[in-house]
């Protein structure tokens, strides 16, 4: 795999994740789009890595913190969300090391869980 997973930086990659966005899930609509996705948020910052080929963004894979207690204490939980690949990536085992590279950020970062539902892709 020529691949390289990286944490998400904003200034670098952000172009690169809404392009994705769009060839992955299509035009936004009602401005629910990558940029609204990983808003600020006042339970912490979102953890994100992404996929890069050759300088082009081919995979993202995002959480945004959420607050929730658990037997009486405070606990942060992650909600996952914009996981999305390249199609000539798939199969390729992008999105499962953009998955182990998250869940250790996560886990490093003392989150107790991650939860997300999937949705279908276009496939045409």
């Amino acid at each position: 795999m020529s691949v390289e997973v990286a944490t998400y930086q904003n200034a670098l990659h952000a172009r690169g994740v809404a392009k994705l966005w769009q060839r992955v899930f299509g035009e936004s609509t009602g401005g629910q789009d990558v940029a609204w996705l990983f808003r600020a948020n006042p339970a912490g910052e979102c953890v994100r890595v992404v996929a890069v080929e050759n300088g082009q963004v081919v995979g993202h894979a995002g959480t945004f913190p959420v607050r929730f207690r658990c037997l009486g204490q405070p606990v942060r939980g992650a909600y996952s969300v914009a996981a999305m690949t390249e199609a000539s990536q798939r199969g390729r085992g992008v999105y499962r090391a953009m998955g182990e590279a998250l869940y250790a950020a996560l886990e490093a970062q003392d989150y107790a869980f991650v939860a997300g539902f999937s949705t279908p892709t276009r496939t045409g």
